[in-house]
């Protein structure tokens, strides 16, 4: 099967490994690369939440979500690793309420963390 060069002539007797390069259909790949970031916003945010928005620059990112907010910030770091691809932001809505109580499930006088009351016997 013949091969065709554009650059090459066919009639071409020169002995060597002669290459031609052809770029035309080299470029970025058919699958876009889109990213969702999902995070929340503050108040001082203009986007709506729960609703996907695109975001293209860090000023964007910050009028829609709020200057420091946590997905502004979450922006602030894709855009310092990747600017070409199309990326969205989600916006969560800031929680409200008193705060979340949390233990650890220590127990007074177990003997806490790393004691040896709080592991299981080891089995010989």
């Amino acid at each position: 099967m013949p091969i065709s060069f554009n650059q090459i002539p066919a009639n071409w007797r020169m002995p060597l490994y002669w290459v031609e390069l052809d770029p035309s259909k080299a470029g970025l790949g058919l699958t876009p690369g889109r990213s969702l970031l999902v995070g929340i916003m503050t108040a001082a945010g203009t986007a709506t939440p729960d609703v996907p928005i695109a975001c293209a620059s860090q000023a964007q990112a910050d009028a829609l979500f709020g200057a420091g907010s946590h997905l502004a910030c979450m922006f602030k770091a894709f855009f310092a690793n990747n600017w070409a691809n199309e990326v969205w932001g989600l916006p969560v809505a800031e929680p409200t309420g008193a705060p979340v109580q949390r233990s650890c499930g220590h127990r007074p006088g177990s003997g806490g963390h790393g004691s040896p009351a709080s592991h299981p016997p080891k089995s010989a």
